[in-house]
């Protein structure tokens, strides 16, 4: 079976694959950044560093899940 064959089957490509793990990673990443930051500067930590988390990683999979869906193309 030829890479192309495989593309063709599942409809994505292993570097689309990779992409949406990347930015499934970058979403949590900088929305936990701000969480942090608004922490540092209204001195309440943990909390919204928590919370920064928890939104980040629900957006990032509710955004990958209608990525991974049969013909979808959109985000969140």
């Amino acid at each position: 079976m030829k890479p192309d064959d495989e593309t063709r089957e599942n409809g994505r490509s292993p570097l689309a694959l990779a992409g949406m793990g990347l930015e499934l990673a970058i979403t949590v990443i900088l929305v936990a950044a701000c969480g942090y930051w608004l922490d540092r500067l209204w001195g309440t930590k943990p909390w919204l560093s928590v919370l920064g988390a928890a939104l980040g990683m629900t957006v990032a999979m509710v955004n990958l899940v209608r990525k991974a869906r049969p013909g979808g193309k959109g985000g969140v």
